[in-house]
């Protein structure tokens, strides 16, 4: 019985870290989703441990719908927000820098969740030009 309880759960894409779907990572986890436009790909790689009530890091990717590198990216707005509490977090101490050698990676320091549960990421960025908006969706045990 637990073996074809796990086969249903794979099949139903339990645990998957894609855009609508809610994420708990470790570092090296990813997740992703395409902005509302279809102007660009985002994609987080948690570099610490998802947990509440302490400042984590992620790289921040992204990319042009067919998968191609962005050339540029600027204006970027990060914000955790609770949508089931209708609030987000402080941003104060957050840190947005370009990872050296690239174009469209970005190493965000200072996320701060105040709170387990579903959250999700507002993220804004005008990429090769064109201002669009994300959410990527985010759980925290």
């Amino acid at each position: 019985m637990k073996f074809k309880n796990l086969i249903l759960l794979s099949l139903l894409g339990f645990g998957s870290t894609h855009c609508g779907s809610k994420a708990s990572a470790d570092p090296g986890m990813n997740i992703d989703g395409s902005s509302k436009e279809a102007v660009y790909v985002a994609k987080l790689d948690w570099q610490t441990p998802l947990k509440s009530e302490t400042s984590l890091t992620a790289k921040l990717s992204f990319t042009g719908p067919d998968g191609s590198a962005a050339q540029t990216v600027e204006n970027i707005v990060f914000t955790p927000w609770m949508p089931t509490m209708g609030h987000g977090t402080s941003t104060v101490n957050q840190k947005i820098s370009l990872v050296p050698g690239t174009t469209n990676t970005y190493l965000v320091e200072g996320i701060y969740f105040i709170m387990g549960g579903d959250w999700e990421i507002r993220l804004t960025a005008t990429v090769n030009g064109r201002k669009d908006s994300a959410n990527l969706p985010v759980y925290l045990p």
